[in-house]
């Protein structure tokens, strides 16, 4: 015989799956995310800039972001390349971006 106690508790259990799964593909998306930002030395060495440039970039174009964890700039390699086109085109481009 099921209870109300018994679907509960296997309501209770599916719930648990799904919020496992969920957090299983959000560690997943900050992986690809971290693996796509480089730093601010790293980012200014590719787009032959310098590490000012680029922290204004971060701020005023919205290219990164600032992580107060580790008090760094962190740049998204595609905002960059998509920046720098739209700036100057693709015909200005360092090949580090490509």
């Amino acid at each position: 015989m099921i209870t109300t106690k018994t679907i509960l508790a296997l309501d209770l259990e599916e719930l648990v799956a799904r919020q496992a799964a969920e957090i299983e593909e959000l560690k997943a998306l900050i992986a690809e995310r971290q693996a796509d930002e480089l730093t601010i030395e790293e980012s200014a060495t590719m787009a032959l800039r310098s590490r000012q440039c680029l922290r204004n970039w971060v701020r005023a174009a919205g290219i990164g972001r600032y992580d107060p964890g580790t008090m760094q700039y962190k740049v998204f390699k595609v905002a960059l390349r998509a920046y720098m086109v739209g700036r100057w085109g693709i015909a200005k481009l360092p090949p580090a971006l490509f």
